[in-house]
């Protein structure tokens, strides 16, 4: 009977350990992944309309057909992405002037 106790008790020592283990590497793989985190870009600036820097608020200005470009980094990081607003516009996404994205909706009335 002794011995089923002290087997009983090793068992929950090991069982707390085991616990114990695991929480502290939830704790360290948690502070890992905070750190190496990367910050988003910002893709806002620096766009070109003909050669010219342009501010992307007045773009609604030019009206008909506008090409704009921007060279992006060579890395970009995984969470990164090129959000556009828009109403009534179609477009057109090139990457090394091969095209990778069409939007086109049907036109509205």
């Amino acid at each position: 009977m002794e011995r089923e106790t002290t087997h009983l008790k090793l068992n929950y020592i090991i069982v707390a350990l085991i616990a114990v283990l695991v929480g502290f590497s939830m704790l360290f793989i948690n502070t890992y992944l905070e750190r190496n985190r990367e910050e988003e870009s910002d893709y806002s600036t620096n766009w070109t309309y003909n050669g010219t820097s342009i501010d992307t608020d007045t773009l609604s200005t030019h009206g008909g057909v506008i090409s704009i470009y921007k060279n992006l980094p060579d890395k970009i990081n995984f969470n990164d992405s090129l959000c556009f607003v828009s109403a009534n516009i179609r477009f057109d996404v090139y990457i090394d002037h091969v095209l990778v994205y069409q939007y086109n909706p049907p036109k509205n009335l």
